[in-house]
Parts: structure tokens; sequence; C-alpha cells
């Protein structure tokens, strides 16, 4: 049949999911829409594996019960990633079906996931071991090798009914799922209450007591123009679900119109365990008073930084030194409140994860106890002070898998202070300087003269408009005027088409500074020419930068800045290896888009500027980049800003206190 005259046919290939889901992935990322869509769910599958979160499934197809994997739509860490694919979805995904892409969707992650467990389940078995006598084992082993179905008689019908029941929840194929709040017992009692509740995983915000369900029975409920259809059988079949997972619930069925269930510590204590983990994984909702979530109601291990001894007086001098070592003590603390030691064995004496302390409820993880108790033993340590920079900055840090509250305390607190105050200061212009610098920017150039007396690189990440370059030479101008003698050479690598702009502000706004361009023929071939240009400013390009890369690492230079620093995002281009192996006392990076599509750009400048402060690029993808752009991990995005935010210098002419400085906007 010849296509519609709407409609065009396009050449393809067909490629089996085992070929393409091993490529997807690796896509470069001008790959059509389409496919790099398919790239992402792709990876949401494979993160789905890795995680082991996956649902074992029996599905009757005719005769035949087929055994089969899909994907938790309704996982906490997951669920978020599947709505926003499904927001994105091109219409060229789901062609086939253009009413369904959920459909779509779900499928392909389905097979995704079906076919990564098979695939290493054949790899792992060692024979072909016969298929057991029972059909219950007989399930398990098709949902491992090659063969997936087997004879639907009447057992392996009634599981896959069992089946579908039980990881509905996960699958969010229904409009409302059962929740779970657990209410802190009032002043004149000691029993929690554990509520039960409908909720809508698409709008967390509608609550409906089992209360009201009861009252109304089946009829719809309506929110926000949606109808909700037989709230009381979905409460009824969700809360016999969940009765599997945390048995006091089935407690509850027994009595007519349960609404509630009262728990006494211990069982508080286990629904806040296992039983609250299982709910969420299973796809209910789980409501945990705040109180309990927030990290000043955790009992936690501390590392102090600050014991310097004959290091304070470098590290608060204009010359200190990261690389040393510094000294830690432990302690335990709840929130910003440090425990005695009598107070701490009083609350692991009573071996629960709930304790009171001082009139409130706060968490405690038994686990942890006896590892607390050796290390407030051992007293403390030794940690180089790059490192503990970072944790005290992030607020925490992880030791042997525990994660630890970190913070600074006696002198090495004053160094934190002044690195996080390095903005809040004005500096005035320095007299060789023929510009009037404005408040924001006077502030922009303490903070630069802040980062360089700390020995630590920092990136200057203003709107275009705000006057980096301005600042930068008001920021070397204050350093050679400080300074008892001419500096080394300072190197300035920017894009070819900029290089004649920096010549003409430097003569514009620093006449007395020296320029030597490193470009074109006639540039230096002899280290020791650049080393002799003692206070000067030599201007290149990017280019240049990998090319004479023999040339321009084999200087001491006494500063390096990087203009439009985003041409170093790539860390393993040559230009970024290049700059990175430039030797320098002092280095910045003048941006103003330091993120344009990864978190790994952000590391990639970072980690030019102060190496390994961030750690390697793979631990920090780990740490950092995957959790927050694939799993949208709040705590570690807030952790990853309080670490970045002395390091990076950002303003927007809309900014409260930048844009009463600016000049009137003139239309042309």
């Amino acid at each position: 049949m010849a296509p519609s005259p709407r409609c065009s046919l396009l050449p393809g290939r067909i490629l089996p999911l085992s070929t393409a889901l091993p490529l997807l992935p690796r896509l470069p990322d001008d790959a059509p829409a389409s496919a790099l869509f398919w790239a992402r769910a792709a990876r949401l599958a494979i993160d789905a594996v890795k995680s082991g979160k996956v649902l074992p499934g029996l599905r009757i197809d005719g005769s035949l019960a087929v055994a089969r994997w899909s994907f938790p739509t309704a996982d906490p860490a997951l669920g978020p990633t599947f709505e926003a694919l499904l927001l994105a979805m091109p219409p060229a995904c789901h062609a086939a079906s253009p009413d369904d892409p959920d459909a779509a969707l779900r499928a392909f992650l389905d097979e995704a996931i079906d076919l990564q467990i098979r695939s290493a389940s054949a790899r792992a078995s060692r024979d072909d071991a016969p298929l057991p006598a029972s059909w219950g084992r007989a399930w398990g082993v098709k949902l491992t090798s090659p063969d997936r179905s087997q004879p639907a008689g009447f057992l392996e019908r009634r599981l896959a009914h069992t089946l579908t029941s039980w990881t509905a929840p996960a699958r969010n194929e229904h409009p409302l799922r059962a929740a779970f709040r657990l209410e802190l017992p009032p002043p004149d009692s000691s029993l929690f209450l554990l509520r039960f509740l409908l909720q809508d995983p698409q709008d967390p915000s509608l609550l409906v007591p089992a209360a009201e369900i009861w009252r109304d029975g089946n009829r719809e409920l309506r929110h926000l123009g949606r109808l909700y259809p037989e709230p009381l059988t979905q409460l009824l079949r969700s809360l016999g679900a969940a009765s599997l997972l945390f048995q006091p619930i089935a407690r509850a069925l027994l009595f007519p119109a349960p609404e509630a269930i009262e728990l006494d510590l211990q069982g508080a204590c286990s629904f806040l365990g296992e039983g609250a983990r299982a709910l969420s994984q299973a796809g209910f909702g789980v409501l945990v008073p705040g109180e309990l979530t927030s990290p000043g109601r955790r009992v936690r291990l501390q590392m102090d930084f600050g014991a310097f001894d004959r290091m304070a007086d470098r590290l608060l001098d204009d010359q200190p030194s990261w690389e040393e070592w510094l000294s830690f003590r432990w302690s335990v603390a709840i929130g910003d409140d440090t425990l005695s030691r009598e107070e701490f064995e009083a609350l692991a004496r009573q071996k629960m994860p709930l304790v009171q302390h001082r009139g409130q409820w706060v968490m405690i993880d038994p686990d942890e106890v006896p590892e607390i108790q050796r290390r407030l033993r051992s007293k403390g340590g030794k940690q180089r002070t790059r490192e503990a920079l970072v944790a005290a900055l992030g607020g925490e840090v992880e030791v042997d898998g525990m994660r630890v509250r970190a913070r600074a305390v006696d002198d090495f607190a004053k160094v934190l202070e002044r690195l996080r105050r390095g903005a809040e200061r004005e500096e005035q212009a320095p007299a060789a300087l023929k510009a009037t610098l404005r408040p924001y920017q006077q502030r922009g150039l303490a903070w630069l003269s802040t980062m360089a007396a700390l020995g630590l690189g920092g990136c200057l990440a203003d709107d275009m408009g705000l006057g980096k370059t301005v600042q930068f030479l008001a920021f070397l101008l204050r350093s050679q005027e400080r300074a008892k003698e001419p500096p080394g050479p300072t190197l300035l690598v920017a894009p070819t088409s900029v290089i004649g702009n920096w010549e003409r502000e430097v003569a514009r706004f620093a006449p007395g500074l020296p320029v030597r361009c490193h470009h074109g023929a006639g540039r230096a071939t002899d280290p020791a020419e650049l080393a002799s240009l003692r206070g000067t400013l030599v201007l290149t390009s990017y280019s240049l930068l990998w090319r004479d890369a023999a040339v321009l690492g084999k200087v001491s230079w006494w500063a390096v800045v990087l203009d439009e620093a985003q041409n170093i995002k790539n860390s393993d281009t040559a230009t970024s290896l290049a700059a990175r192996d430039l030797d320098a006392r002092h280095r910045f990076a003048l941006t103003g888009t330091p993120v344009e599509n990864r978190l790994a750009e952000l590391w990639s400048i970072l980690d030019f500027l102060n190496p390994d402060l961030l750690g390697n690029e793979e631990v920090f993808l780990k740490k950092f980049a995957a959790p927050i752009e694939r799993g949208k991990d709040e705590q570690a995005a807030a952790r990853l800003r309080r670490i970045v935010a002395p390091f990076l210098l950002r303003r927007h002419k809309t900014d409260p206190n930048i844009a009463p400085d600016l000049p009137p906007k003139e239309e042309i």
C-alpha cells in the first residue's frame, strides 16, 4: 500500500534489544532526539537492575504462564525519573501507540530489565539443572532461564493473580494507593499511632483518612477536577497487600472499619526500620514525622577538625598549605548539640532506634553504636587538610560506610569563616586601575584576594556584562601593589577571538601592566624567556595551550586564569589535560556558564582550580552526578552546593544586591 501523502517513509534498521541495550547509553549528544530518549530509558532500566529494584511476575498468555520481570514505577527513587521521561517522550517514540505513551515506555523498561537479568543469570549458570517438579520452584527457574513460559494450570493462574495484586502498588497502576502515617505519642501517652489513608501518587498532597472512606463507602472521590472510582475497594485491597509486609496492619484488619493502629515503642521502631522500607519499596506511601527525619534529631558520630598544633599560624597567614595533615577528635552529637560520653552511653543502653533525649524523640542506629563506642575510645586521628576542608564544607563524610557529621572548630573554623565570607566585604580598587569599581565589583575583588591568600582557586561566574575582566585586572594590580618584588608572570588563556579584546581592555583599565601576546609565528619557544617576564600578563589561546604544552608547561606561573573556562568542560580533551598540567601558584576561571549540560563539566573546572578537591571524576560521578542527575537526590545536591559555594562566585544582573549598582540601560 502506498504511503499517505501526509507521511514519509524513512529507511531504518531493526535491532534486537539485546544488541541495542549496550549501545544506547553510549550514544553521542548529537544523536536524534528519539534515540537519546531511549538511551535515557535504557540507563533507567540499568539503574533499576543494579539497585535491585525490580518486580517478579507471572503473566497468563492464553494457555501459557509467562514469567517476567517488570519496572517499579512507584519506587521513590526511580519513579520521578520515569515520570520525567514520560513527559519528555518525543512523538516518534510512541507512533505505534499514539494514545498510550505510558504503555510504550513501560513495555521497553520491562523488556530491558527482563533481558538484563536473564543474561546475567545465563553467564552465572554453570550447568543446566533439571526443571524442579514444584510449580512454585519452576516459576523461579523460569524467571532466570531463556525459556520464559510453562503450561498455565490452575496453580499458575492463581499465582499470577496473587502476584498481580501484590505488585500493583509498586507498578502504580491504580489512581490511589494506601499510605501510612506515623504520629508521635501525645505527652500523656507512650503509644504511637499508625494512621491509614488513601493517597494519589501523582499528587501526594491528596490524603484521605480511612475514616472518610468507611463513612462514604465506594462513592467516587473528586479532587481538583479528577475523579477516583471505588476508593473503598482500593483501600481494602491495599491494606490486605500491606498486611503481608508489616504484620501489625494485619491485626487492625481483624476489626471492622479500621482507621489506625496503636504501636508501642517496639512496634514504632519496627515500622521505622524494616516496615517503612518494605512498604515504600512496594509502592505504598509512608509518612514519618518531620522531627524524626530531620538530621537534627539523629544521634551521629562527629569529626571535629581544628587541632592544628604547629600548623595553626601557617594556615592563618597568607601562605597556607592544604597538603599537610590536620588533627581531629571524635565526638557524638544530636544536631548542633554535642553529647557527653555519659549521655551517649545512656541512650545506647536502651538498644532501640527511637529514644527520648531531653523530652524529645530522636533516632539512633543500634548497628552503629559499637563502631561509635570504638572510635570514641580512640579519641581522634589525622586527615589531610584538603580532605578535611571538603568534609567540613559538606557537613558530613563517609567513614567505613557510616555517614559521619563533620565540622570545623577552633582555628580551622576561623579559616572556613574567612573562606565563606570572602565576598561579603568591599575592597577599594588599586591606584593603578583606571576605572571606578561598583560595590559588587569591589566585593568580587575582595573575594579574589581572599581565595589567593588562602591558596585556593576560584571561579568568577558573573553574568556577561558584570565586568569579570575589570575585576580580575583589579585583582592582578592589587596583588602586584602588595608584593615586595614583582611576582612571576601570569598566563591568561582565552578563545582566539577575544585575545584582542583583552589587549584593548588592559590598555584601557591597566595601561601600566606589561602584556605579552603568546600567539603567531613569533611566539616564545624557550620556557626561560617566558619565566623571565616577571609581573607580565601573557595572553594565549586554548588551541596553543595544548600545542605549546612543552613550553607553557615548564614555566612556573604566578597565576593562570582561564577566560571562557567552559572550554575545558570535557575533562579528557587535550586542552583540559594541558590546563591541569600547568604549574601555577594561583588558579582562576572566568565563565558565565560553569555548567551547561552535565555536572561533570563543573567537576572539570573545579579540578583545574583545586586538584583533587572533589576526588577523581569517577568518585564524583558516583557520589554526586549520578544521584543528582538520575535520582534527583536533594541531599546530595545540597551537600554539593555547600562544598562548591565558596569556590564559585555566581551573580546575576537580576540579583537584588546587584541591580541597584548597574548603570541605566541604554537601547540603541
